[in-house]
């Protein structure tokens, strides 16, 4: 008798326990109430979300206490009990005390049933259909996460975030970093950083760019060190000189880490086209998670510059006729810009080889324009004078690497010739006329001094 009242208290204390753990509605004459499950899903869910609700355990109320008490589902013997619970003639006695412990073993019960599937759509709320009370199991495709509950109306906030992405423009994650400038024919690196969060799955990085290709070159490290691509850790898609490349993680491997751990992707883009100053290449991260939830990085930009020379003469009027070489800071000569990834740059030391641009365009002004360029100081030198006039000074031009305002991307150069006869690019005599005449009238000078003391000595 007493081994009958310890059991009955028992049932009674764990019934008490699980109360005092959820709520639950429960009518005063004993019969059984239905309720609903109200579930709102992460506040940065962008998709569609499946949650599916299982119960594992009925609920019956007392008439007189209103005491829940929770039993196996029918058809259950008192061995079949996820791990963790113990049932006496089919009543669950205890309830474990790691509700962590009570999601794991909840996942593998082969016993529980499903009762109802909630959809959701971005952050809109989803509310199951009337289910008795019961002990129930939620399991959502935002995460891993589990929510359990006694019936009766339950609201439940899905606290799963779905895992964010950012990224920046250098070899280091630099939220400040959104832009660039490089030249046509380099490759710019680009840095984008996942944090996992609480049951993130299906994890899959893509990146998509535009005026760049992708280097195929990709490389992922977690606390500093480098993880190797496999089927146990993360497979890439997305070959050399392709617009785009995803990265997609294993599940297994993303749920071994640890919440809050920082995955850092490092990889580059070769860029492709020219006087971007105005349209940039662009390139940016998204993330997807669970069913189809999206996250997306800012866009990173990256511009290339151009230098616009503008020919006058000294009184502002077109001049046809010039020739340009532009020099960087190593000294090397513009080259042209390319769209396959070969230098536009000559080699050190070579001038010959540098591109001369004729300062004509068949219109009334004459300009000659480089375009390509990365940040940086240049020398603008005129190789070609137009014929009557003085070559003009060599020029100084900076792209500054931070100003991404037209004004620094699309410099113009006013260069001016004045008129003259000082022509040595073209094959005029020059200030030789000088030297020579100079030199006769010295010479003449000495002849008659030496002349004059010579008759004196006489």
């Amino acid at each position: 008798m007493k081994m009958k009242m310890r059991k009955v208290l028992g049932i009674a204390l764990a019934a008490m326990m699980l109360v005092s753990l959820f709520a639950i509605n429960a009518s005063a004459t004993g019969t059984p109430a239905t309720g609903t499950i109200t579930i709102t899903p992460p506040d940065n869910a962008t998709g569609e979300n499946t949650y599916k609700i299982y119960k594992v355990f009925d609920a019956t109320v007392n008439a007189t206490t209103g005491a829940v008490a929770y039993k196996l589902l029918d058809g259950c013997a008192d061995t079949d009990v996820p791990t963790g619970f113990t049932a006496v003639r089919g009543y669950i006695t205890a309830a474990p005390d790691d509700l962590g412990l009570t999601a794991s073993a909840l996942a593998s019960y082969d016993k529980k049933v499903l009762a109802d599937t909630v959809t959701t759509t971005g952050t809109t709320a989803g509310v199951s259909k009337s289910l008795e009370p019961g002990y129930y199991y939620i399991e959502t495709s935002t995460g891993t996460a589990v929510y359990v509950e006694a019936g009766g109306n339950i609201d439940i906030k899905d606290k799963n975030v779905i895992p964010p992405v950012v990224k920046s423009a250098g070899t280091k994650y630099d939220a400040a970093s959104l832009a660039a400038i490089a030249a046509v024919g380099t490759n710019q690196e680009y840095t984008a950083v996942i944090t996992k969060t609480h049951g993130a799955e299906n994890v899959v990085f893509s990146d998509t760019m535009t005026g760049q290709t992708y280097n195929a070159d990709v490389k992922v490290t977690v606390a500093g060190a480098e993880v190797s691509p496999g089927a146990d850790t993360f497979t890439v898609s997305g070959e050399k000189g392709a617009a785009s490349f995803t990265v997609t993680f294993a599940d297994a491997y993303i749920a071994g880490l640890a919440d809050d751990t920082q995955i850092t992707l490092n990889y580059s883009g070769l860029i492709t086209s020219d006087a971007l100053s105005v349209s940039p290449a662009t390139n940016k991260a998204t993330l997807t998670s669970g069913e189809n939830n999206t996250t997306s990085s800012d866009v990173v930009k990256v511009y290339n510059a151009t230098i616009t020379v503008n020919k006058v003469d000294d009184k502002e009027a077109p001049l046809p006729g010039a020739k340009f070489k532009l020099k960087n800071s190593d000294g090397l000569y513009y080259a042209g810009s390319t769209t396959d990834g070969t230098a536009n740059w000559t080699a050190a030391g070579v001038e010959v080889e540098a591109v001369e641009v004729t300062a004509e365009d068949g219109s009334k002004t004459y300009t000659a324009v480089f375009k390509g360029l990365k940040d940086g100081t240049y020398t603008l030198e005129e190789s070609t004078v137009p014929e009557g006039y003085n070559k003009a000074a060599d020029k100084t031009i900076t792209i500054d690497a931070d100003d991404f305002t037209s004004d620094n991307l699309e410099q113009v150069a006013k260069v001016i010739n004045n008129a003259g006869t000082e022509l040595p690019s073209t094959g005029g005599i020059g200030t030789t006329m000088f030297y020579v005449v100079g030199g006769v009238l010295v010479a003449a000078a000495v002849v008659i001094l030496v002349s004059k003391k010579r008759a004196g000595l006489d």
